[in-house]
């Protein structure tokens, strides 16, 4: 397996707008289910943040003094979660793990399966690698919510217009703006400029997405031994997160 060194999407579109975040104020950021499961790490776990991005779960676990390695597809973002957290990251991509099976007591991939190529496969990988009895906390887009629409419609043509530079500035001058300031509002001033733009371009411009159904993501779990122990389906919300553990 070689590492994956060529640019991504996620290189020049880091995932990074939660840095106004410190401390224990980042639980904001994580999910309910997540934090439950941090809270619960026994001493000497090990973490694995598969798709870590630049380090919004994986500065929170290192802040808590959780031992813990970020993997991503993104050179980028690892940069960022080395150079600005001190926390050891690899680059890698989650179809293929530079990662010895049963290696980790827990594996998180929050919001990231959704963006692979072949999400069955990744599924896989991040199996494959946890310890028997370890979980496996994942996060996904859900199929048929508001996201899905936004995706598809107005950001089919959000899209078009960010992939040339010659019309790029028309999203920049108008839905942008208006996405900024309904996140400053919802963060409490909290989210910059930069940081907004960042979930723009994850929102609108990403360009894989899927939406999986709890029945496929079940269904996967079955396949490869792992135990479905708690759902939050989150119908207010775009994602969707299951715990399971390996049987």
């Amino acid at each position: 397996m070689s590492l994956v060194k060529e640019a991504t999407f996620y290189d020049d579109h880091p995932f990074d707008w939660f840095e106004s975040y410190q401390g224990e104020d980042r639980r904001k950021v994580i999910s309910s289910l997540l934090l439950e499961v941090i809270d619960a790490l026994p001493g000497g776990a090990l973490v694995l943040d598969v798709g870590c991005g630049p380090g919004r779960v994986l500065s929170y676990l290192g802040f808590r003094g959780v031992k813990c390695i970020g993997l991503d597809r993104s050179a980028n973002s690892i940069s960022i979660i080395v150079s600005r957290y001190k926390l050891p990251g690899a680059v890698a991509d989650n179809l293929r793990l530079p990662i010895c099976s049963a290696a980790a007591d827990v594996v998180i991939t929050d919001g990231v399966l959704h963006h692979t190529d072949d999400p069955p496969r990744a599924f896989s990988e991040d199996c494959r690698i946890v310890k028997p009895g370890g979980q496996l906390y994942l996060a996904v887009y859900r199929p048929g919510g508001r996201y899905e629409f936004l995706y598809k419609y107005p950001g089919r043509i959000i899209r078009a217009l960010v992939r040339n530079s010659a019309t790029r500035w028309i999203a920049h001058g108008t839905a942008l703006p208006l996405y900024y300031l309904a996140h400053s509002w919802k963060s409490g001033g909290k989210i910059t400029w930069r940081g907004a733009r960042n979930l723009f371009y994850d929102y609108f411009a990403s360009p894989t997405v899927a939406f999986l159904s709890r029945d496929t993501v079940e269904g996967w779990g079955t396949e490869h031994g792992m135990k479905l122990l708690r759902y939050e389906g989150n119908p207010t919300q775009n994602v969707h997160c299951f715990l399971f553990q390996k049987l």
